[in-house]
């Protein structure tokens, strides 16, 4: 019978000068914001003399960056080997060259990083999960390579701020393959125009990756799905290559990833989620008027709520709408044909509901409140669920019994 210390082992890891800059510099910039998880902290993974630092999930990208090292001690021959290390061993000042101890196993196993005359113990970190893997090579969507340094200068063009514009923070740009050419741009309200900066792109520089056929690019019009990331950090990791090109992974549908791949790293950005502050207003509001502390959306982003009769209603940043609104909405009919008698009970709907409005959709009927966003206060929104809410309570027992198309046995 074994036990766990029969398991414990100590692998020692030289890291060089180089390698701390490149974790310092370059890696630190994409860690995740909480240390009391995996994303908090570096991977590494090594089989012989080859190795690779990683970091995820940051706040906007996550970055895998590859180096030459001697092979860890206490390694056997052609192991490969993977360990998340402590992140605060890098905060102090360097770069120097350091050899990181790492206990494996046991019931409290710590890691040291010993330097020139002194060392530094911590505990061993919340470990990456061992199936975690960063690579832009399995995002679906369009390789097109470019020059390194005319996407590098035609970033930090775009990443410039008008004069005028406040200097608040960072600038976001969208990024998009349109007519092939790849296409950054970064918006900036109707006082101010966007900036726009544009590559061309060689047919042969252009592949595809787990796209179902036909391509939506096959077309006359070129256009991918536009993402929107922080200009000067993609920018940022384009100078850092001695790549004369550079690969960009362009995203196939909205809400993807856009992947860099060059020799020396490969990172995936996460597209900037354009309302974030609304949403946050939305749920603030929410949250005053229901006296909670936070609220949770479900898995499209809506809030769920239910009325007195136990029936659900929901609330969402309606972000498709222009200008921006918040919908206070529910349902009060499934499987409803729009026959003229199934149109004057909307009409009647529309007239009782004050300015709810009941709308037919593929058989189901809504009631919808629309609101707009940049005007949205707490008695509004309030005003809005409550006659949302008793709308449902009002035709949803009826409107589905009395219009609903009857099923025939057997034909579900």
């Amino acid at each position: 019978m074994t036990s766990d210390e029969d398991h414990r082992r100590t692998v020692q890891i030289l890291v060089t000068a180089d390698e701390w800059w490149l974790i310092g510099e370059v890696l630190f910039r994409s860690l995740g914001v909480d240390e009391r998880s995996p994303e908090g902290h570096l991977l590494f993974r090594c089989r012989g003399e080859d190795r690779i630092w990683s970091t995820g999930h940051g706040p906007h990208y996550q970055a895998s960056a590859g180096a030459t090292g001697p092979v860890p001690v206490g390694l056997a021959p052609g192991e490969e080997f993977a360990v998340s290390i402590n992140s605060r061993f890098f905060l102090g000042r360097g770069p120097y060259e350091v050899t990181l101890r790492v206990e494996i196993g046991g019931d409290y196993p710590t890691q040291t990083m010993i330097g020139d005359g002194f060392e530094v113990t911590l505990p061993q970190p919340p470990q990456h999960p061992a199936d975690w893997v960063l690579s832009p090579r399995t995002l679906p969507g369009i390789d097109v390579t470019v020059e390194r340094i005319a996407l590098e200068r035609a970033l930090m063009h775009v990443a410039e701020t008008p004069i005028g514009v406040e200097r608040s923070g960072r600038v976001a740009a969208f990024v998009q393959m349109r007519d092939r050419e790849l296409r950054l741009e970064a918006p900036w309200g109707a006082d101010y125009p966007a900036t726009v900066a544009s590559i061309p792109v060689a047919a042969t520089a252009i592949e595809f990756h787990n796209i179902p056929k036909p391509h939506p690019l096959d077309g006359p019009t070129w256009k991918t799905a536009p993402i929107l990331i922080l200009a000067e950090q993609l920018a940022f990791l384009a100078y850092r290559s001695t790549d004369e090109t550079v690969k960009l992974r362009l995203p196939f549908e909205p809400g993807s990833g856009l992947g860099l791949t060059c020799s020396e790293l490969d990172a995936v950005f996460t597209p900037i989620d354009r309302f974030a502050g609304n949403r946050r207003r939305l749920n603030d509001i929410l949250c005053d008027l229901l006296d909670r502390d936070d609220l949770e959306p479900d898995e499209d982003g809506d809030f769920v709520f239910e009325t007195r009769d136990k029936q659900s209603f929901w609330v969402r940043l309606a972000t498709d709408l222009k200008p921006l609104a918040v919908q206070v909405f529910g349902t009060v009919g499934t499987e409803v044909p729009p026959t003229r008698e199934v149109l004057e009970e909307l009409n009647s709907i529309n007239t009782a509901a004050n300015y709810a409005r009941a709308v037919w959709v593929d058989g189901t009927v809504h009631v919808v409140v629309d609101l707009l966003e940049r005007d949205l206060d707490r008695s509004e929104l309030d005003n809005a669920m409550r006659i949302v809410s008793e709308t449902v309570d009002r035709y949803a027992p009826f409107l589905t019994s009395f219009f609903a198309q009857p099923r025939l046995p057997g034909f579900e």
